[in-house]
């Protein structure tokens, strides 16, 4: 059964062809068109673009962690610019930040009329898309501020709740705050809102570098998206409805099961709020791929839900590694495992006492990478496509800087 075929089976399901819906068929070609756009310009993130794609279906949000400069920002402004109708919101925030800065102030002539409500003209309650910046930045009542209109889609004001119309937020940072600190801040429930996660870097291969440079820069002040890959709120809306009847078996249940006994062996936590959220995720996935039934061919994007420190990372990854079979995540498990080789290294370097030991350590760290750089080359010889060999040479560009880090430890 083709996908065409299983889209019209579950338009059926939902009783809502009879109601004059859009064609479904039609709007994923949209979708797709805006994740290709965004790919073409952002590069080497198609990840975070379809991530970008499943959130804005399912109002859920997501947090990129990274250095400045690496178009984080304007990935979420491009997808948003592709929405007709939308409203986009965006402020960075500091230590001094104020609740205001977000919501707007308090509107002083209703106040003299008894009523506190704020003027919420472009500000954040009004947008469907927003971006907040240097988001840890922000002190606690800002930030527990946003946990109703973040997980509920609702603001508070004058003691009642008022549903808004956001889809998804994004938040930036330099470093994601650790658990300590942000227990300390009451910050954890914050953390826990974004469903997915990603720590994302500079460009790693020449060829998307090159590419970069002679790529024209986005002037969203004139910026006019092709029709055929923009979509509107209400097609939105008709996608969340059709990913909700998307089947998920008893085997992909009983499989997610099995996951979370082994992230718990491995001290991995994630919330049940998280994995509601995440089996919704799941649906979208299947649907964006033109599929009615959840499988585990959906599970690659779990790499980006289920951490909640950068560190679990390369933990998480080995556990997901036999459901993973696009070459790009196979590359990316394989690399995790050469971050854990040179995790171990530097915890043991530190115990070391003296630089023969050190350097012992560093010879015998480097024979295990060395294998898995070996393992990546095979995949690039596997890869068929130009697309999956050179993700293939950006974890190996990577795992070569891991590779001369150990040779100087070595003193090689």
């Amino acid at each position: 059964m083709g996908p065409t075929q299983e889209m019209h089976e579950l338009e059926q399901a939902t009783g809502s062809r009879g109601s004059g819906p859009p064609d479904t068929s039609d709007v994923l070609e949209r979708v797709r068109n805006m994740e290709a756009v965004q790919n073409r310009l952002i590069l080497e993130r198609e990840d975070v673009t379809r991530a970008i794609t499943i959130c804005l279906i399912n109002r859920s949000h997501l947090l990129l962690a990274g250095p400045p400069g690496i178009a984080k920002t304007t990935q979420v402004r491009l997808a948003a610019a592709h929405l007709r109708g939308s409203r986009f919101f965006y402020t960075q925030l500091t230590p001094f930040s104020t609740i205001e800065d977000i919501f707007g102030p308090v509107d002083i002539l209703a106040y003299k009329h008894g009523e506190r409500r704020r003027v919420s003209t472009h500000m954040l309650q009004e947008a469907h898309v927003a971006v907040v910046d240097e988001i840890y930045n922000g002190n606690e009542a800002v930030l527990k501020a946003l946990l109703a209109p973040m997980y509920e889609g609702v603001y508070a004001e004058q003691g009642r709740f008022h549903p808004i119309p956001l889809r998804t937020l994004m938040g930036t940072t330099n470093a994601i705050p650790g658990p300590e600190e942000r227990r300390e801040k009451g910050l954890t429930g914050f953390h826990d809102r974004w469903l997915f996660r990603f720590v994302v870097d500079d460009l790693q291969s020449d060829a998307s570098f090159m590419r970069m440079l002679w790529t024209p820069d986005i002037d969203f002040r004139t910026y006019a998206p092709d029709a055929r890959a923009t979509v509107t709120i209400e097609e939105l809306d008709h996608l969340a409805s059709l990913s909700a009847q998307v089947r998920v078996p008893v085997s992909v249940y009983e499989e997610l099961a099995r996951l979370r006994r082994a992230m718990q062996a491995e001290a991995l936590y994630c919330s049940p709020r998280r994995w509601k959220q995440i089996r919704r995720a799941l649906q979208t996935s299947a649907l964006l791929s033109g599929r009615n039934d959840v499988s585990e061919r959906d599970f690659g994007i779990l790499r980006h839900m289920l951490w909640d420190q950068p560190e679990d990372i390369p933990v998480l990854e080995r556990l997901l590694e036999d459901y993973l079979r696009a070459v790009k995540e196979r590359a990316a498990v394989k690399f995790s495992r050469i971050l854990e080789i040179c995790g171990e290294f530097e915890e043991r370097r530190r115990s070391a006492q003296s630089p023969a030991d050190v350097s012992k350590l560093a010879l015998g760290a480097r024979q295990r990478v060395e294998e898995r750089i070996r393992e990546l080359k095979e995949l690039s010889r596997q890869s068929v496509t130009e697309t999956d060999q050179m993700a293939v040479e950006q974890y190996l560009q990577r795992a070569y800087d891991r590779l001369r880090e150990l040779d100087e430890a070595a003193g090689l």
